[in-house]
């Protein structure tokens, strides 16, 4: 007799490795333009991918199987997964020994999965399920959305016409932020209840966390900054690196204040659009300079905000993207 448990073991680990095999091949096929998102807190949509190059956004649900039957790969999932129309399901078949995807996937939007598959009405949840081999037969419903696995990038989000720079090398910046700022961003957003948190991994980009709101469907890309003001100062210089900077109406630079013999930030921060960063440097040089006070007044003041309030401000910036 099968053990129930060691089923369930088994499902998470292919579960596991097909996330990351699906990540992987993403990053690789598309030279480093796509980047990944995951969540902090499993909450439905296991990874969002940015492609840099044209700022466009997906939200992905990977669904991974290694075991076959006569009519292809089961695909089960629950309406409560289901509840993002802008999200896309990404199904990919699995060799768990040789730890590699299958030479297609299905790259299928929400709303098309919804009325492809079987829907099935139980006492504890509504599923629903298919069975598709990979690839589908020429006249299956299923074949417009099955591509060749180096090709699930471009599925998903089309790659810009002409690369942004073209015959360089995109300097990407190697300083790691403040520890700390990152776990205060991460509490105060902790106290909103409808915002999951996503971390960039690898970090390479100006959007170290995604704010995804689980009502609205929003998404805001932050950066984290911290500066510390000298005994006595009242102003200091937050550095910013400016080859990685791309001013985009979703990224916002979110940066905490600390005096210099205290080990708790002040009891305000910025929230500041990258598109008024960019403006503001003082300088043309790879590291520029941003100006701030320690109360945040002259060009800051519009973007001050209580740490008390800075989850319902993260809340109010999720737009759709």
């Amino acid at each position: 007799m099968v053990d129930p448990e060691s089923v369930r073991v088994h499902n998470l680990a292919v579960g596991q490795v097909a996330e990351w095999l699906v990540w992987t091949r993403l990053v690789s096929t598309s030279g480093g333009d796509l980047h990944v998102f995951l969540p902090l807190d499993d909450r439905g949509i296991d990874g969002i991918v940015h492609r840099i190059s044209t700022d466009a956004y997906a939200r992905v649900q990977v669904k991974g199987r290694s075991v076959h039957r006569y009519r292809g790969i089961e695909i089960q999932v629950r309406d409560d997964e289901l509840v993002d129309d802008r999200a896309v399901i990404v199904v990919v078949d699995i060799d768990l020994g040789a730890v590699q995807l299958g030479r297609h996937a299905l790259v299928v939007d929400v709303p098309a999965f919804r009325e492809l598959a079987h829907r099935h009405v139980n006492k504890a949840d509504i599923t629903y399920d298919a069975e598709v081999t990979l690839p589908p037969p020429p006249d299956s419903p299923w074949a417009q959305w099955c591509v060749p696995v180096e090709e699930m990038g471009d599925r998903l989000l089309a790659p810009a016409p002409v690369p942004a720079l073209p015959g360089e090398e995109q300097a990407i910046a190697s300083k790691r932020l403040g520890y700390r700022a990152e776990m205060e961003l991460l509490r105060r957003a902790a106290d909103s209840p409808s915002l999951n948190v996503f971390k960039a991994f690898p970090d390479l980009e100006p959007n170290e966390y995604l704010m995804y709101d689980i009502e609205t469907r929003g998404l805001m890309g932050i950066q984290v900054k911290s500066v510390t003001f000298q005994h006595g100062a009242s102003e200091a210089q937050v550095s910013v690196y400016r080859p990685a900077l791309r001013p985009s109406p979703h990224t916002w630079f979110v940066i905490f204040l600390k005096p210099q013999k205290s080990t708790a930030f002040v009891g305000h921060c910025a929230v500041v659009p990258s598109q008024v960063v960019a403006e503001a440097l003082a300088s043309n040089e790879a590291h520029g300079k941003l100006a701030v006070t320690r109360e945040l007044t002259g060009r800051m003041a519009p973007w001050r905000v209580e740490l008390a309030d800075l989850g319902a401000r993260l809340v109010q910036l999720t737009v759709g993207v």
